[in-house]
Formats: structure tokens, sequence, C-alpha cells
């Protein structure tokens, strides 16, 4: 029998990387190996009317082994509509790419229908929407709730958690982590949802995912206490858009204390430049995971030295086939936990209390990368 996998959400997301990944797989006959020969059979939700024509369009024209695409499902105006279109039909996994304000919602509708729900990050909008969630299910219920963050899966990161003892010698007892995740997208004026989201909740939930690995792996020992935030500075790009009242930072950098190390997360878009890094710094040098460059390298008296290099693939979103290949091997530890996944929204929570204080232009980075 195969795998029912529901999406919801076909958004970027949805459509280019998570439905393109499994394409991908089904094309190279991987996806038949995976399910031990069942295949897929996939359903999408989407709400725009040019989302279910283009699946329909693509459901006609696909023709690869071990995936069946399901005729799509119009979103109904409501998730009690939704709750119902779906009554009777059960999945074995279902993965949220819609935007962060429905994760709530959609947590709710799906867990009666499927196995194990994926969220794509973060887990919920806010700490409200979180108490609603836990006040319905049990710990039992939200153990099937797991977090995706492609960030953890692309290649440079599952080299370097791999292979540590390769790398964590050459710097030795860690002293700074830094993560730089700055994008520039050029067309900042016609992404409102920007202003909507904030790039704390879209870019910094990343580096707290990351800080969840490190522990995992014992690269840094794990909090004494909760993530001491020392400080939160925000930007908004200028002008703000007329029908935007209360926009959210679309830059900002926060410095935490975690335990003995300082560890600084800087965030933005627009910024004119690229720069995905983590930076782990000890008293023998710094190591640079980048996944912009897909390398490790090691700094050290001002001069950088590769340590390795990502191989080159076809498909431009290979964290998502790697995904994919492990939550059919493990489904139950793939991505981060509910528990972890809670505690972002809690620190991330933490920031709000922090007004935007500065302007600045797009195109320019507000802060210093480097110190």
């Amino acid at each position: 029998m195969a795998y029912h996998i529901l999406l919801a959400g076909y958004g970027n997301v949805g459509r280019n990387k998570f439905t393109g990944a499994l394409i991908e797989l089904a094309r190279a006959s991987e996806l038949t190996d995976l399910t031990s020969g069942e295949g897929v059979e996939f359903t999408i939700i989407t709400i725009k009317d040019d989302d279910i024509e283009q699946i329909e369009n693509l459901r006609a024209r696909l023709n690869v082994p071990g995936l069946v695409i399901s005729e799509p499902i119009k979103f109904p105006g409501s998730f009690e509509c939704l709750e119902s279109l779906l009554e009777g039909r059960t999945f074995d996994y279902a993965f949220v790419a819609a935007p962060n304000t429905t994760h709530a919602p959609y947590i709710a509708t799906l867990l009666n229908c499927t196995r194990f729900i994926y969220i794509e990050k973060p887990l919920v909008d806010n700490i409200d929407a979180l108490k609603e969630v836990e006040a319905s299910y049990t710990d039992a219920d939200l153990d099937k709730v797991r977090l995706m963050d492609h960030y953890l899966m692309k290649e440079v990161f599952v080299h370097f958690f791999e292979n540590l003892k390769l790398y964590m010698h050459e710097i030795g007892k860690i002293e700074k982590i830094h993560f730089m995740l700055i994008e520039p997208n050029a067309i900042i004026e016609s992404r409102k949802w920007l202003y909507h989201t904030g790039m704390i909740r879209d870019l910094a939930i990343h580096a707290l995912s990351m800080l969840c690995k490190l522990y995992e792996y014992d690269v840094i020992p794990p909090p004494a206490k909760d993530l001491e935030l020392s400080s939160c500075d925000k930007w908004v790009y200028k002008p703000v858009p007329d029908d935007i009242h209360d926009p959210r930072e679309t830059a900002a950098q926060l410095i935490y204390r975690l335990n003995e190390i300082d560890v600084k997360i800087q965030v933005g878009k627009g910024t004119g430049e690229t720069k995905k890094q983590l930076r782990l710094t000890g008293p023998k040098g710094t190591l640079i995971i980048d996944t912009t460059e897909k390398t490790i390298s090691i700094l050290r008296d001002g001069e950088r030295a590769i340590l390795y290099e990502a191989p080159k693939t076809e498909f431009k979103y290979p964290e998502y086939l790697q995904f994919i290949r492990e939550f059919f091997r493990d489904p139950v530890r793939t991505g981060l936990s509910y528990r972890d996944a809670k505690a972002q929204i809690q620190i991330l929570e933490a920031t709000d209390k922090f007004p935007i204080t500065r302007e600045h232009d797009l195109g320019k980075l507000p802060f210093d990368l480097l110190e």
C-alpha cells in the first residue's frame, strides 16, 4: 500500500522545494527504494485557484515511478470546513508549509488524521497560539509534531555534525558563536509579508535550530538556564508601505549569553549581499560553516583554509532531498521535537518586547557583520 502524504501550502517551499524534491527522487527511482516499493500518493492543499490549475497540469503530465499526485484540495475558507473535507481520510505524514499564522490551526486539524505532522518553521506564530494547541492535546499527541528546518539538512551541516572530530580539535573550547543569515531580496517592496512575519521569526529561528543541534552533538553543553538575551536591535526598511500599520523588523541583531559562550545572531533581507554562515570561535581559531559557498573552513591569523567542500548537485534544493530521505528512514527522529520547537517560540517571544528603533535603506546592512 502506498504511503499517503499530505502537503498544506503550495508557495515557494511547498511547490519548488518539497514537491520538487519528491519528483526529483521519483525520477531517480529513489522514492520507490525509500518506500520499499510501495511508492507515494501525494495530496496538496492550497488556497489559490491558480495553484489548483498548476497542480492539475502537473498531474496530467507527470509520469515517474513511485509517485502519484492525487486531486488537489482547495482550502474551503475555514479550518472547520477543512476538517469536514478530510473526515474519514488518513495520511501517514502531513507537511505544513503555509503562513505562520495558520500553523496552530493546521496542527489542530491534522493531528486526528495523520501519524506525524512536520511543520515548516516556526512551530506557531506566538505563545498564545502555543497555549491553545497545548490546551487541546496530550503530550502523546504532540509527540507526533516535528519541526522542519531545512538549514539542518544542508550538506555542509550534515557533514559537519557527522565529522565533528575532524574539526572541533582545530579550534579548542568554543568561546563565541556567530550566526549570519543575510539575503539580498531586491524586490522587498513587493514582498509585504516580510513586514508581517519579521526576520527574527523568519531567519533567527534557524540559528536556534542549529543551537539545538550543537547541544545534541555535544559541541557545546546544554544551557544551565534559559538563553540570556543581552540586547536586541531591530530595524525596518524605509519607507514602510502605507497599508502596513504595525510592521515587524526586516533586520535584527540579537546578542545572547549561553553558559560562558557569547552568541550573536544577525539576520536581514534586502541587504544587497548574501552571507549565510555559522562561525564557531575558540582560542586556536574560527570554524566557518558557509551554506552559500557550501564549505567548511578554518580561519587562523587572518588566513582562511577550506576543510570541506560539498559536492555539486543539479537540484537547487538538495537539503529537501535529504529531508525526505531522512523521514522515510526514521520519521520519529527527523526534524526537531515538539519540545525543542516550543522552546524556540519561547525564546523568540522575549524579543517582542523590544521595539523597532531605527529605519534603514534597502540594499544596505544596518550593522557590521564582523567585529
